[in-house]
């Protein structure tokens, strides 16, 4: 790719990425959940279908993230504050393991973000927070798809203009 088409495609990106920002500032948004989802697509092959695969993935280890904390937050009166989360951990995570031979549930690292994006966010487990991860992640394999179709777009356009085919003479 020449550099003059990877620049194009780089200002658009970029400025989707501060316009995104700056909307979610504005209405409140979790945009480093989104990032992560955007950047997660392209992981993932960056194609729609890999993009909705990992997603699926990705929101499977939100609820096994509160499942965790779930559990802890259960079993911690037994065994106390230090042993509750690591046992919860590993009893959740021997069955999510497994899930690699599961074929579309088998994006492991994915499920990881996504329960991590739960602990991070650090909010009660609860409707509105599933809410707001669903909303960010979804807006992120959004930005996947729209980064592909902008990319794409821009490179058949730069193509067919390209002053390079025409004698400059």
């Amino acid at each position: 790719m020449s550099n003059a088409r990877l620049l194009a495609i780089a200002f658009a990106i970029a400025a989707v990425a501060a316009l995104y920002t700056y909307v979610a500032q504005s209405f409140g948004l979790v945009s480093w959940i989104s990032f992560t989802c955007w950047a997660a697509y392209f992981l993932a092959g960056g194609s729609p279908k890999e993009g909705w695969r990992m997603f699926v993935n990705w929101a499977c280890g939100v609820g096994l993230g509160a499942i965790i904390i779930l559990l802890a937050t259960a079993i911690g009166p037994v065994l106390g504050a230090t042993h509750a989360y690591p046992v919860a951990m590993f009893i959740v995570l021997v069955p999510t393991l497994l899930l690699e031979n599961v074929r579309f549930l088998n994006m492991i690292p994915f499920i990881f973000f996504g329960a991590i994006s739960l602990f991070a966010l650090g909010k009660p487990v609860e409707l509105a927070t599933f809410q707001t991860l669903a909303t960010a992640g979804v807006l992120g394999i959004g930005l996947g798809w729209m980064t592909t179709s902008m990319r794409s777009s821009i490179t058949r356009f730069l193509a067919r203009h390209d002053s390079t085919r025409w004698p400059t003479g």
